[in-house]
Formats: structure tokens, sequence, C-alpha cells
């Protein structure tokens, strides 16, 4: 009888890089189903708005063109890379992961605009490096502007 160890050795790296591979494939699509997840929430927003009188916006996102899908777009970048980013790397991630239309606009100048809008109304920080993350509001804390506000 021959001993097989090596043999199953084999194999078994061959089923974890195998796994490997296939579990990166798994991280686009979740990545690409999450940015699907948003495009239909901000439809089903516009739809929304169509029929209920809209709120005022903490900042003048329509003056710069910013649409309110692109906002939606960086935070659902935010969130799946889950750390600061430049804004180049959110302007990357964002051509990469969906077939956003900038129109006439340059992506990046768009994106900067975007990131400046949602700055404004609370729901991103610029660190002192450059990179960009989300405020933490969503477990409860408030972000500074709207806690000032508050008082």
């Amino acid at each position: 009888m021959r001993d097989i160890r090596e043999d199953l050795t084999e194999r078994l790296h061959a089923l974890a890089a195998e796994k490997a591979k296939l579990q990166g494939r798994i991280d686009v699509i979740a990545a690409h189903e999450s940015i699907a997840q948003a495009m239909l929430q901000n439809e089903e927003d516009r739809i929304a708005r169509l029929t209920v009188p809209r709120a005022e916006l903490p900042f003048p996102a329509e003056q710069y063109g910013v649409s309110p899908l692109l906002g939606t777009l960086i935070k659902r970048v935010l969130t799946v890379k889950n750390r600061p980013l430049t804004m180049e790397e959110i302007r990357d991630e964002i051509l990469r992961m969906s077939n956003f239309d900038f129109g006439e606009k340059k992506p990046g100048r768009s994106i900067h605009f975007g990131l400046v809008s949602l700055m404004n109304g609370g729901e991103v920080e610029k660190l002192r490096d450059g990179r960009w993350t989300l405020v933490a509001h969503q477990n409860g804390q408030v972000p500074v502007q709207e806690a000032q506000h508050a008082h």
C-alpha cells in the first residue's frame, strides 16, 4: 500500500488556492451588489420625492451639480472599503464598480464636490492626511456639526 499523505497535502493546497480565488471573486460580486443596492435605493428615493414634498438639504448639492446618487455611491465605496480613502481612490472605485454617468463633468471634479457636500452635511470628514472617511453617526454618535446645531 502506497503512502498518499503527500498527494493529499498537495490537493489541500490546491483547494485552498482555489478557495482564495473564489473568495476574491465573491468579494468583487458583493461590492457590485452593494453598488446596485445603492442605485436601487436612490431610484426609490427619487420616486418617493416625486410624490412627497422634498426636505431641505443641509447643503446646496444641486448648485454644484452633485446628484444624490453620486453621494450614495461615495458613501457606499467608503462603507465597502471600510477605511479612509483618497479622492482618487474613491473616483477609481466608482468608475470601476458602476456605470455612473458624469455627463460633461470630469469625474474627479464631481466627486470632489460630492465629498465637500457630504462633509458640509456631516456625513463624511476629511482627515489631516487628505483622505476621506464616513462620520460615525450610524451607531448613535452625532456628528459635531449636528450637535452644535442642536443646542
